[in-house]
């Protein structure tokens, strides 16, 4: 009887190196030469509390074990950053790539702002105050001419940007419900386009604590008196928000004392207003100067 042949078969694993400016490699390179720098320290402190006694319950000892062993660590993982680094030169052809400077105009305030696209750990160890983006975040692909489709709410018109929303990187939408009237709506349109993002929101720039005199500030800027137990809504002014069935019962509660403050509009700066704004200001107007509005606010003032 002949044997079979032996069939070997060799899987090799694809090397995914991870692109990073000059400056972003430099950086890794200084973090390591500090964290060496640090170990004969640690080294030093292990081999002292060694001597003390009893290992199981030496803190000292524990607490430089733990300290040696969080370094050698974070120095595994940063050389291997250097490993599979890919350094981008940076060239001057006009294009947003990485290491580029970019100016975005947001579209809603006519704000501006500059930043500089860098690789993925460059931007997680970068400083609140540092303006970079991460050439693989949203905003970064958006620019190198990938897009995402941010999707709030049904789509019952595309206005006639349907080629765009088929084509898009990615829909993110607020739900797997949302997505899902979109997809029934383009049969064509691949399942890995779509992703549930929820809502979210930088807390960073509403947890201000405001002193006594600006909250006096405020209530006066906006008309308030000191013992007024204020309502809040903040938001589009849309039927589906429902803002009239909160000033509706509102009105009925008849709260001594009180206001109701409703901020915002419905294409926000602009001066176009639908007829559903126009009827909710009809309303407010029956309220007996007991509704402030305020209209759009934009983000220059909120901070």
């Amino acid at each position: 009887m002949t044997p079979r042949p032996t069939v070997q078969i060799k899987i090799m694993a694809k090397i995914y190196y991870q692109e990073m400016t000059p400056a972003g490699y430099r950086a890794i390179e200084e973090q390591i030469e500090a964290l060496k720098q640090k170990r004969p320290t640690l080294i030093a402190r292990l081999k002292a509390a060694r001597v003390l006694g009893d290992l199981s319950e030496n803190t000292e000892y524990s607490t430089a074990k733990r300290e040696l062993r969080h370094l050698e660590s974070c120095l595994r993982y940063l050389d291997k950053q250097l490993t599979y680094a890919k350094v981008i030169d940076v060239s001057d052809d006009g294009k947003v790539a990485l290491g580029k400077v970019v100016t975005i105009r947001f579209l809603d305030d006519q704000e501006e702002a500059t930043y500089q696209i860098v690789g993925r750990y460059q931007a997680e160890q970068a400083s609140l105050t540092e303006e970079v983006l991460a050439f693989d975040s949203p905003l970064g692909l958006a620019l190198k001419g990938k897009y995402f489709f941010h999707l709030h709410n049904e789509v019952t018109k595309d206005f006639g940007n349907k080629k765009y929303i088929q084509e898009s990187t990615k829909v993110l939408g607020v739900s797997a419900y949302i997505n899902s009237t979109l997809s029934a709506k383009y049969p064509d349109m691949k399942n890995e386009q779509f992703k549930v993002l929820r809502n979210a929101v930088d807390r960073s720039r509403f947890s201000m604590e405001l002193s006594v005199k600006d909250k006096i500030k405020i209530r006066k800027d906006l008309g308030l008196e000191k013992r007024d137990f204020v309502f809040l809504f903040s938001g589009r002014l849309m039927k589906e928000k429902g803002i009239v069935e909160a000033l509706k019962a509102f009105k009925m509660a008849n709260i001594p004392n009180s206001k109701f403050l409703v901020v915002g509009s419905t294409f926000f700066a602009t001066d176009v207003k639908s007829q559903f704004e126009t009827k909710l200001g009809q309303l407010i107007d029956q309220m007996n100067n007991k509704v402030i509005f305020t209209g759009f606010i934009p983000r220059r003032v909120n901070g």
